[in-house]
């Protein structure tokens, strides 16, 4: 994530994710780069934190529209739980985190109007 996170804490921060990431080779994801349930680190990756809340089931093939994913910006936490969810394990981490945290808020495709912006 972004280091200019750590001014949004408590805002929401919509991320334009494409396509081409959402597929079931993504390493980040079998790599199991997430650490925390329900609020994660603001390292943990993108895609594989969608796939353990459950906002999306990966497939060989990426899907035709990006998603808009609405993340809220959190403070980081001392501590940040492991869990098991959409056959996804997430990582356990206590102690010192240098950056923020997030929780999704929403994930929804985007469309041809939102996926490209206005000039």
């Amino acid at each position: 994530m972004p280091p200019e996170l750590g001014r949004k804490v408590n805002t929401l921060v919509d991320v334009l994710l494409p396509a081409k990431h959402l597929v079931s080779e993504a390493k980040p994801v079998s790599t199991r780069q997430l650490w925390g349930t329900d609020v994660y680190t603001d390292d943990s990756d993108l895609v594989a934190v969608l796939v353990h809340t459950g906002h999306v089931k990966l497939k060989p093939q990426a899907p035709k529209m990006p998603l808009i994913v609405s993340l809220r910006v959190c403070a980081a936490a001392a501590k940040y739980e492991s869990s098991e969810r959409n056959g996804l394990i997430s990582r356990s981490w206590e102690g010192k985190h240098a950056g923020v945290s997030y929780k999704i808020e929403r994930c929804t495709a985007a469309t041809a109007a939102t996926a490209v912006p206005s000039p």
